[in-house]
């Protein structure tokens, strides 16, 4: 797969999440340093059944 396919898929990608969030009315947050539950918990609160009501992006590890 070139580099040029992988672009495209990634941004293809943050269309949709883009896309998504705003139907859905879901923040895309930066992931917290601490517990990721706690974090989510007051926007899990006023969501409904089978609702998105928060999306969190990933925390970047670094290799040791």
């Amino acid at each position: 797969m070139s580099r040029d396919v992988l672009t495209e898929i990634a941004d293809q990608f943050q269309y949709w999440l883009k896309n998504r969030s705003q139907k859905w009315n879901a923040p895309v947050l930066d992931a917290p340093g601490g517990r990721r539950d706690e974090f989510v918990e007051p926007y899990l609160k006023k969501a409904k059944p089978d609702q998105v009501a928060v999306i969190l992006k990933t925390r970047n590890r670094r290799a040791s």
